[in-house]
């Protein structure tokens, strides 16, 4: 069989495993303006992914198939040097591929970064991890080290990330938004809420034996979830934190 059709049979085999990856649907519910952009690359990589799947595997079962030994037949195989070209096409193609990623990644979170807009007109909240837990500080609302994350919906958040030990992650996976809690060292990111109600905070790296209380999705762990409330419900809870001092 030659290699044009197997290409295209993979193609196609590729197409139909991606178009089934996509539609599963295994990604969490989307609850930040930053959210479908990254779900839209996810499922770009996917489908893209499923279709090298596809090829690779087909070509591999058909090789293995049309060249296998004969029953009895121990002799060794041909002495085949390399294929100068094809080696180069090997090369060529994941070099582009990573460059393709690297660049479409780049974009995305590049063009979702709102994190003027955050510090101009929204909310800012110093996010300080230790082990094993987090503590929000309110900036310009005189909340500090408050065990609760609360937002605003549909108002920009800008969040300055550090720790007190070691290195955690604080990754809402709602929002799509992940980044590292880095000691003596403020990483920012920022996110802008779309929906009501409250979201899973994970920690993703593995920072000691506590790590899996840090995940609020975790029975009896120390993080709670965060919260989404109407501009006016953030008001009041600010107050409340304010007068409980």
């Amino acid at each position: 069989m030659k290699v044009l059709p197997l290409v295209i049979i993979g193609t196609v085999v590729g197409i139909v495993i991606s178009v089934l990856l996509i539609v599963t649907e295994t990604l969490p519910v989307a609850a930040s303006a930053q959210a479908k952009s990254v779900d839209d690359l996810y499922s770009f990589f996917l489908a893209f992914s499923g279709i090298i799947f596809g090829i690779v595997v087909l070509v591999m079962l058909v090789a293995v198939y049309r060249f296998r030994a004969n029953p009895g037949d121990h002799r060794d195989g041909a002495n085949v040097h390399g294929i100068t070209w094809l080696e180069i096409v090997w090369t060529a193609i994941p070099f582009v591929i990573v460059l393709a990623v690297a660049f479409l990644s780049w974009n995305v979170l590049n063009s979702d970064n709102v994190s003027g807009a955050a510090e101009k007109n929204g909310e800012t909240i110093r996010i300080t991890g230790y082990q094993f837990g987090w503590k929000f500080s309110y900036q310009g609302h005189g909340v500090k080290d408050n065990p609760d994350l609360v937002v605003p919906i549909d108002t920009p958040i800008h969040f300055d990330l550090i720790t007190m030990d070691v290195m955690h992650s604080f990754w809402v996976p709602a929002w799509r938004m992940q980044m590292s809690a880095t000691p003596a060292q403020v990483n920012t990111v920022s996110i802008t809420p779309t929906k009501l109600g409250e979201y899973d905070i994970v920690c993703a790296f593995l920072c000691g034996s506590g790590h899996t209380q840090m995940n609020s999705a975790v029975e009896g762990g120390l993080v709670k979830k965060v919260r989404v409330v109407s501009r006016a419900d953030f008001d009041t809870w600010l107050a409340e934190q304010k007068a409980a001092k």
